[in-house]
C-alpha cells in the first residue's frame, strides 16, 4: 500500500470522519436538541465508550488473540518498558521547567492510547494491528488509573478501587482467558464482540465531543508543551522499538501509539479532582490538535510501511 502523505491521508478518512462527526455533533446537533442538557448526553457516551464498549473490545480481543502468549508478554513488557522511560523523560522536562510533577506529569506521560490510539491501529494495520495495540494498551491504561490518582494526591484511593475499574477488570478476564486457554462460546463471544465493535467508531466520536466541550485558553506554554508531548512520545517509541528490536507491524503500532496526544482522561481526571484542571484541558485540545496535524506527515517521514 501507499506510504506517501496522500496514501497516509486517505488512510487516516475514517478517523478524521468519525473525529468530525463528534465535534458536529458536540457543537451544533446536541446544543440545538438538548441546550444546557448535552453536556449529560456527551458524558452518557463516554461512560460507555470507557465502561462497555472499550472493556467488550479488551475480553473479545484477548479471547481470539492470533499472538503467541510468548509475544503477547512481549508487547505488554514494551508498553512497560515505555512507561519507564515516558516517566523518566517527563520528569526531566518538568525540572527543567520548574513544574509540579504530580500535578503535570500525567498530562506528559500517558497519550490518548484508547479513543484515539486503538483507532488509529485498527484502521492502518486491521485486525493484526488491533491486537498489538490492545495489549500496549491495557498497560497503559492500567497504569493511568493507578498512578494519576495517586499522583493528585486521592487518599481515599486504594487497589479495591483500582480493581473496580472497568477497563481493568476487562483486562484481568481477558488476560485470564487467553493465558488459560478458555474457550468462549460462540454465542457469548458473538455477543461481547458486538458490543465491542462500537467501541473503535464511538471512541473518535467521543473524542471529537469532549474536545467540543473543553474550554481552554490555549497559550505559548500550552503549546511548548503540546509539543513535548508529542516529541516525548516519538522519542519513547524510538527506544522502545530499539530495545526489543521490533519490526513490521508491531514495531509501527509502537510508533502509532507512541505519537498519541495527551489523553482525555488526563483532563477528566484533573477536572475530577479540581487540580491543575485548566492547564490539562488546553495540553489535551493543544496535543490532539497538534497530533492530528503532525501524526501523517511523521509517519510519512519515517517512510512507514502501510
Amino acid at each position: 500500500m501507499p506510504h506517501n502523505l496522500l496514501g497516509v491521508l486517505i488512510l487516516f478518512a475514517p478517523i478524521l470522519f468519525w473525529t468530525s462527526c463528534g465535534l458536529a455533533i458536540g457543537k451544533f446537533i446536541l446544543p440545538a436538541i438538548l441546550g444546557e442538557k448535552r453536556h449529560h448526553y456527551s458524558d452518557l457516551l463516554v461512560n460507555y465508550v470507557a465502561n462497555l464498549a472499550t472493556p467488550s473490545l479488551i475480553i473479545a480481543t484477548f479471547s481470539r488473540l492470533n499472538m503467541s502468549q510468548n509475544e503477547t508478554a512481549q508487547v505488554m513488557l514494551a508498553g512497560f518498558t515505555y512507561l519507564l522511560f515516558s516517566v523518566i523523560f517527563s520528569f526531566l522536562i518538568l525540572r527543567i521547567h520548574n513544574k509540579n510533577f504530580n500535578l503535570t506529569a500525567h498530562g506528559l506521560i500517558f497519550g490518548n492510547v484508547g479513543n484515539l490510539g486503538i483507532p488509529v491501529s485498527y484502521y492502518l494495520f486491521h485486525s493484526e494491528g488491533l491486537e498489538y495495540a490492545i495489549s500496549f494498551f491495557v498497560v497503559l491504561v492500567s497504569a493511568q488509573f493507578f498512578l494519576t490518582p495517586t499522583f493528585l494526591g486521592d487518599k481515599s484511593f486504594s487497589l479495591r478501587e483500582f480493581f473496580k475499574v472497568p477497563v481493568v477488570i476487562a483486562t484481568c478476564i481477558g488476560l485470564i482467558i487467553y493465558f488459560t486457554n478458555f474457550h468462549l462460546s460462540n454465542l457469548i463471544y458473538q455477543a461481547i464482540a458486538l458490543i465491542g465493535s462500537t467501541a473503535i467508531p464511538l471512541s473518535l466520536i467521543s473524542l471529537g465531543m469532549t474536545l467540543m466541550n473543553i474550554y481552554a485558553l490555549l497559550s505559548y506554554e500550552i503549546l511548548i508543551f503540546s509539543i513535548y508531548r508529542i516529541l516525548l512520545g516519538i522519542v519513547t517509541a524510538f527506544l522502545v522499538n530499539l530495545v526489543f528490536g521490533f519490526e513490521g507491524i508491531i514495531q509501527n503500532v509502537i510508533w502509532c501509539m507512541g505519537m498519541m496526544p495527551s489523553a482525555v482522561f488526563c483532563y477528566l481526571f484533573a477536572h475530577k479532582y479540581k487540580k491543575n484542571e485548566s492547564f490539562m484541558a488546553g495540553l489535551v485540545l493543544g496535543s490532539t490538535v497538534l497530533s492530528f496535524i503532525l501524526l501523517p506527515i511523521v509517519l510519512t517521514a519515517i517512510n512507514l510501511e502501510l
